[in-house]
Formats: structure tokens, C-alpha cells, sequence
């Protein structure tokens, strides 16, 4: 089971900003996931299946994607970043599971 939540940014320079947050599983969270599609739209089209295809990845899990689903071919032309393969920690990764001070910085 996966939770997770769409937005849609408002951009006054061109198409809106989508973007998707989920974590997985649910009940006991392994993994968080953030996309963010500059000018995608809404972020359930542009950004939500990139989230599904890295949870799937992560999990091992074949995807099932929807005949309608127009936006993944683009979403793979212009999604970059690191990616890390199950069982892989993250650079800086908290694994104390007590919250520590970090710097976020505006792009």
C-alpha cells in the first residue's frame, strides 16, 4: 500500500508545475518519493507516474500501465536526478529515525 499526495504549482511564465509526494508501504514506510515536473500540469499526469515506475523499480514490482497514460514517455525524456536501488542508503540518509537539522535551499 502506498500513500501519497498530488499538487499542481501555479506558474506565470507558462504551464502550471505538477508535482507527486509518496511513501510505501503505508503501515510501516521504507522509501519516500518526490517529483516535480516543471510545466507537466497536474502532477497526478505528469509527475505521479514517475513515482510509480521508481516505486515499482524499488519494490520489484511489474508495472501496469493504463493505455491512456500519454504522459510517461515524456516524463522519461525530462525526469533527472540520483537513483538508488533497493537496499542502497541515500547520501545523508537519517537512519537514527530521529529528525536532524537540514538546509533546504529555493530553485
Amino acid at each position: 500500500d502506498v500513500a501519497g499526495k498530488t499538487g499542481t504549482s501555479e506558474n506565470a511564465h507558462g504551464r502550471d508545475h505538477g508535482w507527486f509526494v509518496a511513501y510505501a508501504p503505508y503501515d510501516k514506510p521504507q522509501i519516500v518519493v518526490v517529483a516535480l515536473v516543471e510545466q507537466g500540469s497536474f502532477g497526478a499526469g505528469s509527475a505521479g507516474p514517475i513515482v510509480r515506475d521508481i516505486l515499482a523499480a524499488y519494490f520489484n514490482v511489474p508495472v501496469n500501465k493504463k493505455s491512456n497514460d500519454t504522459n510517461s514517455k515524456s516524463n522519461k525524456e525530462t525526469a533527472t536526478g540520483t537513483s538508488i536501488n533497493k537496499g542502497q542508503k541515500p547520501q545523508n540518509a537519517v537512519t537514527s529515525g530521529q529528525p536532524r537539522e537540514s538546509k533546504f535551499s529555493a530553485i
